[in-house]
Order: C-alpha cells, then structure tokens, then sequence
C-alpha cells in the first residue's frame, strides 16, 4: 500500500493508507479526503489517477457482483421485466462489471440518479 500512496501523490493527491493491524493482514485500505470545496473535475481527476495507479500495481479485479445488467429497451420498465423477457424468450444475463474511464467520467452524475431496479 506505500506504493499505491506513492504513487498518488506523485500526482498531487494525498492518502492515507490503512494496513495491519486496523485490517485483515492480507487486506488494506485506502482513505480519501473529500470534502465540500471538490468539484467534479477534482472527483474526475482523482477517478482518472486510480485508473492508473490500479494499472501500474495490478490492483484491479472485479468480482461480478456489482452486477453489469444491460439497459432495458424503452417502454419496458424494471417491474415488467421479468415478464418481458418470459414474453422474448430472453434470459437475464449478468457481465461483470469493467467501465473504461471515458465512459465513468461521462456517465456519472446521471447514474448516480438513476432508479435501481
């Protein structure tokens, strides 16, 4: 984890990093320090510097659990999709979730109001 910290304040952000005996031996972790006076472009920035620090340490996996269900075609709403799909003959399938950074950056606010299903 001094790598990871390392690393991102070669790009002029500062964080705390967290390991044994706060956390699992085998775990650690690393804390951010946001607060109100950050804007997007701050948020993008740091976003875009873990991009390439998890690159650079292989520190990226995913494990599928976020999900990566695809869009629902218009008019078919997240109650009626069950049925929809019983009615295509289309089974749910699920991809692990892995964003290119373009895409995060230029989706973000208007998934962060988009209903659940």
């Amino acid at each position: 984890m001094s790598a990871f910290s390392h690393e991102m304040l070669k790009r002029k952000i500062a964080v705390v990093v967290v390991g044994y005996p706060a956390t699992p031996l085998i775990s650690s972790r690393a804390r951010f320090c946001v607060s109100s006076a950050h804007n997007k472009d701050d948020m993008d920035r740091l976003l875009q510097a873990c991009d390439e620090v998890g690159d650079i340490l292989q520190l990226k996996f995913a494990t599928g659990i976020a999900g990566g269900a695809e869009p629902l075609p218009e008019g078919v709403t997240p109650e009626g999709e069950k049925e929809w799909r019983r009615a295509n003959g289309i089974e749910a399938v699920v991809k692990p979730p892995r964003w290119n950074m373009k895409d995060i950056l230029a989706h973000g606010v208007q998934d962060s109001k988009m209903r659940l299903r």
